[in-house]
């Protein structure tokens, strides 16, 4: 359910992907500036599966 990639996410516990190709496009009531320094971040709680051999982590590009 792509409503659950949206919010805090304080208070849901399971999983959204966008998956391979995916997308997503996020508007800002105050643009983001190109400042001198970093001006934007994305971050992702990556996770391995219990008991399994795999990590769940999808790289992101900005």
């Amino acid at each position: 359910n792509e409503k659950n990639a949206v919010g805090s996410g304080a208070v849901y516990n399971g999983v959204v992907s966008l998956g391979d190709g995916g997308s997503a496009i996020l508007t800002f009531e105050k643009p983001i500036t190109n400042g001198p320094s970093y001006d934007f971040a994305v971050f992702e709680n990556g996770f391995k599966e219990t008991g399994g051999l795999y990590d769940f982590l999808e790289y992101a590009f900005v």
